[in-house]
C-alpha cells in the first residue's frame, strides 16, 4: 500500500529501514485496511474462490486499496465478484506449458 507492487528484498530493506523506528502512516493505513476489509465482506467470495488464495489475496487487497483509497471509486461488490470469478475461472482455464 505504501509502495505498490515490488519483487525486491531492496525494496523491503528500504521500507523495513524508512520505517524501523516509527510508523507515522499507522493510522492511514489502518483506515486504508479497514475499509479494503469491510468491502471485501461485502463482496462475499465462495469461501472456494481464488480470492482467498495467498498471492490472489495479496494483489486483489491492493487493488481494491487503490479503487477505494487511492482513486476514490467504489464499485459495487456485485461488478467486481462477478468480474474476478469470470477472471479467475479464464485463468485456471488456461493452458499450463
Amino acid at each position: 500500500m505504501l509502495q505498490g507492487y515490488f519483487n525486491s528484498d531492496d525494496a523491503f530493506e528500504g521500507l523495513l529501514s524508512r520505517f524501523n523506528d516509527e510508523f507515522s502512516e499507522e493510522n492511514g493505513i489502518c483506515s486504508r485496511l479497514e475499509r479494503v476489509f469491510a468491502y471485501l465482506e461485502e463482496c462475499a467470495f465462495d469461501s472456494r474462490s481464488r480470492a482467498w488464495k495467498k498471492a490472489d489475496l495479496f494483489t486483489l487487497l491492493i487493488e481494491l486499496d487503490q479503487f477505494l483509497n487511492v482513486k476514490g471509486m467504489n464499485p459495487q461488490p456485485s461488478q467486481i465478484v462477478e468480474q474476478l470469478n469470470h477472471f479467475y475461472q479464464t485463468v485456471d482455464a488456461a493452458p499450463v506449458n
